[in-house]
């Protein structure tokens, strides 16, 4: 038995002893120096401890450590960057204040950063070149009413918005990537920049321009 969590040796695929034990779904993992941190629906860990979509398990043992913030919906996706945790879901409160979408967390105290680039849907997708933070997800505007449809860019430490700005047509950007100066998308839409591109696309890291990049998915 394995609730939601599990580690199997990345040889064999044999099972190994750690077991975080969460009582609901794991969306997102992240290890980190010695620790894993795991985004989810669920609301309790090692089998009855009160966790709030978030928590944080020692990547030897598996126990649950103290490191306890809390959100009032599903985290979809995590990373992490100088001592921070950025998180993305479907969440509009963390420690039970008011961030939509989208916070940052320290990653030692669990206290809520004033990092809050206040999107007005969904964030799946979180990735990150120097000091930006990709985001992908159901919004269509951040930072209060900005547009930006489907994908933003924000700085990794003010959260202030970013010129950054391709569109994309319908459903959601649920997956981005980063590899030299192009990001690259999935999700279900099927234009970006008024331009036929199939639930995957590129574009330039800096300026948002559509590559010629097209795997073109039905």
């Amino acid at each position: 038995t394995r609730n939601r969590a599990a580690a199997v040796d990345a040889s064999s695929g044999a099972l190994l002893s750690w077991n975080p034990n969460v009582n609901g779904s794991v969306n997102s993992i992240r290890v980190t120096g010695a620790m894993t941190y795991l985004g989810g629906s669920f609301s309790s860990g090692n089998g009855g401890a009160a966790r709030g979509k978030i928590a944080a398990i020692d990547l030897a043992t598996g126990s649950l450590l103290p490191w306890n913030p809390s959100f009032n919906f599903n985290v979809n996706v995590l990373t992490a960057a100088n001592s921070t945790i950025y998180v993305g879901g479907d969440f509009t409160l963390a420690q039970a204040l008011p961030r939509n979408f989208a916070a940052a967390i320290d990653a030692n105290s669990g206290a809520l950063t004033a990092w809050d680039p206040n999107l007005n849907g969904a964030a799946r997708s979180l990735a990150m070149l120097g000091s930006t933070i990709y985001l992908g997800g159901s919004f269509t505007t951040a930072n209060g009413g900005v547009v930006r449809n489907r994908a933003a860019a924000v700085d990794l430490l003010s959260g202030s918005l970013l010129g950054w700005n391709p569109s994309f047509n319908a459903n959601q950007v649920g997956a981005i990537a980063v590899a030299g100066s192009t990001v690259y998308l999935g999700g279900g839409f099927t234009e970006v920049n008024g331009v036929t591109r199939n639930r995957a696309a590129s574009v330039d890291a800096t300026t948002g321009v559509l590559t010629t990049w097209d795997p073109d998915l039905n």
